[in-house]
């Protein structure tokens, strides 16, 4: 066969048909393209709850810290309504609070190390949650996130003890203060365990003291506290006695019948006085030495909680009420302070009353008539002097106890609308006394 000669022949081959491969590719593919898709979905989620959570964790560590409270009930509360309102999509929610007052001379592993070896409060938050996913197994094979997942953080807040402090305590002595908390001045006798106010007080100023005291370690400044105890006047110690003295110098007149007439008060004067110290009386001086019992003194600027508490101990309380005359004589003592924080604050259980039974309101009367102009903006803003680059301006606060101080005006427009405050038990005032006593303090500084 001559193979030269025969013809070749073209085979034709066809394509085959691929129908169905790209639907099957899909499916093949599927369970990848809803891994990346859920990854992306939740992880995204996750990262941005994480990110909420911390900065919840911050918030509520600071407002914690700057609030000051000890009682770890609120700060909790507080915390957890700082967590939901910053925080979406939570199934559950667990807060845990941790305060520790850190001295670095004493061993506490909460406190951790401070490079510049200060004092500090710390406020810790730890906050656990859980969240339902989105796409939880939706293979049915294991494949996907689980039905719930939580998150875990924690932030600390370091309040550092700042600069020292001067506070004059400014004690309501009237004789109202002999009752128990809630118990009407008609209801009550004088008491002798230790359960009226005035003794609860004294425990409360005492304890606040140590803690000014025991803040004082490893400072620059020395912290100093001074007692102002108050009735219709208030009192010196001279010798074995105490003389009444008065800021504000009271006038009466007499009728034929030896019946007082209505009082006047020097106001002007006693404005333009605040700051001078007023001569010592004898109780024979006093309209109505009758009705004072009371036997109480003041107690000058002292870094010594005992020396404090010594004084309270000897003190009993029994008279009216002119608040203002315990303010002037505060903003007197507060001059002789050497911090460059200083707070007067008023701790009382009722409103200013007068011994007078003509005029019962004698004492109110007075007190609006001194803030206008405020004799209290005029302890606020003067005089000043310079401590370590600071200016020296007394802050005033007041604590109605076993009363709501926010309604007596007098007291509302000496100290300001927000720092006025109204305890329902002693704890509470030991509370906010070292809150007020903290807000002199640096806040702010997270460790995580």
């Amino acid at each position: 066969m001559n193979l030269k000669n025969k013809k070749r022949t073209a085979i034709k081959i066809r394509p085959q048909r691929q129908r169905g491969v790209a639907a099957i590719m899909f499916a093949i593919m599927l369970p990848v393209l809803m891994g990346f898709i859920t990854l992306g979905v939740e992880g995204g989620r996750y990262l941005a709850l994480k990110g909420q959570f911390r900065d919840a964790a911050e918030v509520a560590s600071l407002m914690i810290s700057a609030r000051g409270s000890e009682k770890d009930a609120e700060n909790q509360t507080l915390a957890k309504a700082v967590v939901q309102a910053m925080v979406s999509d939570i199934d559950g929610l667990a807060v845990k609070v941790i305060r520790d007052d850190c001295d670095l001379n004493e061993a506490n592993n909460n406190c951790g190390d401070s490079s510049d070896k200060r004092q500090f409060f710390q406020s810790q938050v730890e906050i656990t949650s859980d969240h339902n996913n989105w796409f939880p197994d939706w293979t049915g094979d294991g494949m996907g996130f689980p039905e719930k997942i939580s998150f875990q953080t924690d932030v600390a807040v370091r309040k550092y003890y700042g600069s020292g402090i001067d506070v004059v305590f400014v004690a309501d002595f009237s004789g109202s203060m002999n009752c128990e908390w809630g118990e009407s001045k008609e209801d009550c006798e004088k008491k002798e365990d230790n359960k009226s106010k005035i003794k609860t007080l004294r425990t409360v100023i005492t304890n606040v003291a140590t803690k000014l005291e025991e803040y004082s370690t490893n400072q620059q400044y020395i912290n100093t506290m001074a007692l102002v105890p108050f009735t219709g006047h208030t009192r010196e110690k001279k010798g074995k006695s105490y003389r009444p003295v008065m800021q504000v110098k009271v006038n009466v007149t007499y009728d034929k019948k030896g019946k007082p007439l209505k009082p006047s008060f020097e106001i002007d004067q006693a404005y333009q006085d605040i700051f001078k110290e007023k001569p010592l009386m004898s109780l024979s001086d006093l309209l109505h030495d009758n009705d004072e019992k009371g036997t109480f003194h003041t107690v000058a600027l002292t870094p010594d909680a005992t020396e404090l508490d010594t004084a309270l101990n000897t003190m009993e309380a029994g008279g009216w009420t002119a608040s203002f005359e315990g303010i002037i004589r505060a903003a007197q003592i507060a001059q002789n302070g050497k911090n460059p924080y200083r707070l007067i604050v008023v701790l009382s259980d009722g409103q200013d009353s007068g011994p007078l039974g003509t005029y019962p309101k004698e004492n109110i009367e007075a007190h609006e008539d001194l803030l206008d102009p405020s004799y209290c903006d005029k302890i606020r803003n003067g005089p000043e002097e310079k401590l370590s680059g600071k200016y020296v301006n007394p802050q005033i606060a007041v604590i109605g106890i076993d009363y709501d101080a926010k309604s007596d005006p007098n007291l509302q427009t000496c100290a300001g609308e927000d720092n006025v405050y109204t305890a329902k038990d002693m704890d509470e005032v030991y509370d906010l006394l070292l809150s007020l006593i903290k807000k002199g303090e640096e806040v702010g500084q997270l460790y995580y």
